[in-house]
């Protein structure tokens, strides 16, 4: 939205990603620079870097997102699903970091919250308490955006002559097709329930089956399916 692209259909990987494929006239025309620096201001998390990127003008959307959102599995719990401490106190560079002295407490009530949204709250609420002077009032946020925003794969967006998997292939290692994405119903999404090439192999045998003749002949629905 902010750099304009309106034509966008958005396809779920087979695995753990989900692909952007913008379809608007201008954008297919650019150059792999101009490719390179939309993904750049789209990067919020830096991989590996410990550390939030550069602010971007959708911060306050981006953090009204609940977390936990996706329901009680790891991939929408990520403080139940990366505990504790070592990796959640490390995260926010030179911001806001939690002080050493309320890190053993945190170390003792995280085990005790039932999901990442309860320990969410405590880290939150004790954070605000014992905020550092000067500190930047957002601080606390890169800790969420740390562990949910989505980490890009500027290598794809950026060269034009990438291999890129297309909607409704298989992917080799799950076997789960990349099936489009309706946005309304996005929470309504479950990625294992997606059909695999297993399933759908099994339904056109079964097609076949129901549809075959007496005789060995093939009917027409039995063509229709192959």
């Amino acid at each position: 939205e902010d750099l304009g692209m309106r034509h966008r259909l958005w396809v779920y990987s087979g695995r753990r990603g989900v692909h952007c494929w913008v379809c608007d006239d201008a954008v297919r025309k650019w150059s792999p620079a101009l490719r390179a620096a939309a993904v750049e201001y789209l990067t919020l998390v830096k991989v590996g870097a410990g550390g939030a990127g550069h602010p971007v003008p959708t911060l306050p959307r981006l953090t009204a997102v609940p977390p936990g959102r996706s329901g009680d599995r790891e991939e929408g719990e990520p403080l139940r699903a990366h505990p504790p401490l070592h990796q959640v106190s490390g995260v926010p560079p030179a911001r806001s970091p939690p002080p050493a002295a309320h890190r053993e407490p945190l170390r003792d009530e995280f085990p005790r919250k039932r999901d990442s949204v309860q320990r969410w709250e405590l880290l939150r609420g004790k954070m605000e308490r014992t905020r550092v002077s000067g500190a930047a009032p957002e601080g606390y946020w890169e800790i969420m955006l740390q562990f949910c925003f989505p980490r890009l794969d500027i290598n794809v967006s950026k060269g034009v002559g990438h291999l890129l998997k297309s909607p409704f292939s298989v992917h080799p290692k799950t076997g789960r097709i990349s099936v489009p994405l309706d946005l309304q119903k996005l929470d309504q999404f479950d990625p294992f329930a997606v059909p695999t090439i297993s399933t759908l192999c099994h339904e056109l045998d079964a097609a076949g089956d129901d549809g075959e003749q007496d005789d060995g002949g093939e009917t027409e629905p039995k063509r229709r399916a192959r």
